[in-house]
């Protein structure tokens, strides 16, 4: 019994000394440290907590707090807003800070936390308290099903308290879209829609380009910000089993009760991953998805490479039309004027997107089955999802079939260049009829160029009215015409499409909350200087100069020098052939210095071209060799002065939108979603975010108006105090261009598509 006792006391003493071990070793590497997670009752979160916040929310975070049946309640050092208020959540990200019954909480909201008159006295108590009444309400839409019965009460609660707070106002619309039944209409709301978001790329599993971006963060904002019920739909393959080991809090369970299936000879199981409340589908197929080997050139960093593994397999799409050129030349095969073979994906890479297209299909109506929510919406992203559109056409004209008899689609359009064309000989995989899909006298069909092309079936088989959206306004005009629409012009000027430019998210991209480079904030308060953000002057200097040092730049103090930067793929279409010899002449006559990052399509010259610069002005210009990892190219856009973007054609663009979220100033070639993100500076007010090329509409960007424009960034930079002031308007205009605002677009088109028109910014709270 004494050696029982003296045992305990032992533990006890160990354990006290393993916390007080733990405590010092987070004091003491702070904010340095990857994000931690602790269960809600862990001693050590709340005295963390305590010693190291004074929080406006803290009597409701440390009282009642639980642990949710989705992962560990997580608290992350790196994801606080610049006023040092905690910012956690689950595995799933949804936050709140109000636990209890809804009678609790609706009673909590009416008398504890009501706005008090306005006074200055008042100002600061009033903030903490629209802050509280905003997280409860968050905290009914996690109770949706058991707020229900109390929707009404809901309802009437501004007209019952007179909310002064818009923040709050929109909380609670979110909140009665989200408890209201799935078909329930209320005036001003609309209603939740189920939507099927199909991709091959979702951030933060797999990304390659612009899909993953999308992909990711907008069906979480459609599902927390919008009330939605948003699923992602992606192929497992085979790198995400290495990525999800870096991220322990998600967990991937298979989904048993949904048992596996064929296509063809081909077998699908499902996988479900849940993030922000978002679920994601994988299809795990090893036949298809196992990809073994990397095909994007150097990559230093172990990490990265498994995220970057290129799943669309260009090198393959590379050999394949090497070949079709050089039977070409050897007499072996004739080509019309359009090249009818030439651009042709590999068939690989073509099969691999027709079975994951059939597959997903598939995968929608068992997860219906076992949900009883049908598809409202399907949206696809470009040729790889594409003939999704043709499958559910078919299936609603010549099946009876209760699980997509009133779903629409929607096909998005990221980047016309790739088509998805495909030898004619492979339709027998598509599952379609040939006669019906493949060659129409109206030439709203699946064929172009004698080749069958997935994309444009996602295009022409999509809904006819607002079934078509692409990334930005701009460009939505552009494709229209025969310089920027690829040869489908025709098929825009007879088909709607809409343009909304994408987001990025603000939480993701912060630059007061950096992991591996100076923090700064354009205001820093004194929580602020104890987190260790910069003021933005004193961050910009400390990241340009970590940022010159890394990639060995030479850095003189005497010399005021822009250092200007391009990330992205070294390829045509980014206007890199013609930024070489600018950048080659700017650094003869020492006016800038220059960082590179990305990869090059296959047989590009610039690689070369950029090895020679290195060697000819070492010291003044570095090229990573390949694509870095995202918190290096988070560095890179931070410590930059200027960003260089003279795309020939740019969609929309996330990375113009990023450097902006460091007031990086963009130069860019007017085009695409550029015209909408990027307005040049006024020589009179100085407002505006960039610089714009001179180019003439029509004509192909030259030289010579590339370096005007960077001519001119370079002398408005000599100019130190009022470039200090258009970097500072910058950072303050990134704020335009947040997923949410984007968000709000999509749900309106949403609602158009499903035949409910609704203006998302006039709600009539007091139905």
């Amino acid at each position: 019994m004494n050696n029982l006792i003296s045992n305990n006391k032992q533990r006890t003493t160990i354990n006290i000394l393993t916390l007080f071990i733990l405590f010092l070793l987070i004091n003491i590497y702070g904010f340095c440290l990857s994000p931690i997670s602790y269960k809600s009752n862990d001693p050590m979160f709340h005295l963390y907590v305590l010693k190291k916040f004074k929080c406006i929310d803290n009597e409701v975070i440390i009282t009642n707090l639980n642990y949710d049946e989705y992962g560990y309640l997580k608290f992350d050092q790196e994801l606080k807003n610049k006023q040092g208020k905690i910012s956690f959540s689950f595995a799933n990200s949804v936050p709140f800070s109000l636990d209890g019954s809804i009678l609790d909480i609706l009673y909590y909201i009416k008398n504890e936390i009501n706005p008090l008159p306005f006074t200055d006295l008042n100002k600061d108590e009033n903030h903490r308290r629209e802050r509280l009444r905003y997280l409860a309400f968050k905290r009914l839409v996690k109770y949706r099903q058991e707020a229900l019965p109390y929707l009404n009460e809901i309802i009437n609660y501004l007209s019952e308290t007179n909310e002064p707070s818009s923040y709050v106002r929109e909380e609670v619309a979110v909140a009665v879209r989200m408890i209201s039944d799935e078909n329930a209409t209320i005036s001003g709301f609309g209603r939740r829609l189920n939507i099927y978001f199909t991709t091959y790329e979702c951030k933060p599993l797999i990304k390659i380009g612009g899909l993953g971006d999308v992909a990711g963060p907008l069906p979480r904002v459609m599902t927390n910000k919008m009330g939605h019920n948003a699923h992602v739909v992606i192929p497992f393959w085979s790198q995400i089993d290495e990525i999800l080991k870096e991220m322990p809090h998600l967990q991937c369970k298979k989904l048993d009760k949904i048992p596996s299936f064929y296509i063809d000879e081909h077998k699908f199981d499902l996988y479900e991953i849940i993030i922000d409340g978002t679920p994601i589908y994988l299809l795990k197929c090893d036949d298809l998805f196992k990809v073994e080997k990397d095909f994007l050139g150097k990559i230093d960093d172990k990490q990265l490479a498994k995220i970057r593994s290129d799943i669309y397999r260009k090198d393959l799409d590379y050999e394949y039309q090497q070949q079709i050129e050089k039977n070409y030349n050897e007499g072996k095969i004739s080509l019309d004027e359009y090249g009818r073979t030439k651009n042709r994906i590999h068939p690989e890479n073509a099969l691999r997107a027709m079975y994951f297209s059939r597959a997903s299909i598939k995968a929608m109506e068992v997860l219906s089955e076992f949900s009883g929510k049908n598809p409202d919406i399907i949206n696809n992203a470009d040729w790889q999802t594409g003939l999704i559109a043709p499958l559910i056409d078919q299936i609603q004209t010549e099946q009876n079939n209760k699980y997509f008899a009133k779903t629409k689609v929607l096909e998005t359009i990221h980047n016309l260049a790739y088509k998805g064309l495909f030898d004619p000989e492979l339709w027998k995989y598509t599952g379609l009829n040939k006669e019906k899909y493949y060659k129409r006298p109206d030439m709203m069909d699946g064929e172009a160029w004698g080749s069958g092309s997935l994309m444009k079936m996602g295009i022409v088989y999509s809904d006819r009215d607002n079934g078509r959206l692409t990334v930005s306004p701009q460009f939505a005009n552009e494709i229209k015409t025969e310089e920027f629409g690829s040869g489908f012009n025709g098929l825009f000027q007879e088909l709607d499409v809409e343009g909304i430019i994408n987001g990025i998210s603000r939480r993701e991209i912060d630059p007061a909350l950096s992991r591996n480079f100076a923090k700064m904030s354009l205001e820093v308060n004194e929580i602020d200087a104890i987190l260790g953000v910069n003021t933005f002057l004193e961050g910009k200097h400390k990241n340009k100069i970590s940022l010159m040092k890394k990639y060995g730049l030479e850095y003189d103090p005497r010399v005021r020098k822009p250092l200007i930067g391009f990330a992205g793929r070294l390829s045509e279409q980014k206007g890199i052939d013609i930024l070489i010899p600018v950048v080659r002449q700017l650094l003869r006559d020492k006016k800038a210095q220059f960082i590179f990052t990305g990869a090059a399509d296959p047989g590009a010259q610039c690689k070369e071209e950029l090895k020679k610069l290195m060697k000819e002005f070492p010291g003044q210009i570095y090229w990573t060799g390949g694509y870095i990892p995202e918190e290096d190219v988070l560095h890179l856009y931070a410590g930059l002065d200027l960003f260089a973007m003279p795309s020939l054609f740019e969609p929309c663009g996330i990375a113009q939108l990023i450097a902006m979220r460091f007031g990086t100033v963009t130069i860019a070639n007017p085009v695409g979603g550029l015209v909408n993100t990027i307005f040049d500076f006024d020589k009179f007010t100085d407002k505006g975010n960039g610089f714009c090329i001179n180019s003439t509409p029509g004509v192909p960007l030259n030289q010579g108006d590339l370096l005007n424009a960077l001519n001119r960034a370079i002398n408005a930079y000599s100019q130190k105090d009022s470039w200090i002031e258009k970097a500072k308007w910058v950072l303050k205009q990134s704020d335009n261009f947040s997923w949410e605002n984007s968000a709000d677009l999509f749900e309106r088109l949403l609602y158009r598509l499903v035949g409910f028109n609704i203006d998302h910014k006039q709600y009539s709270i007091s139905a």
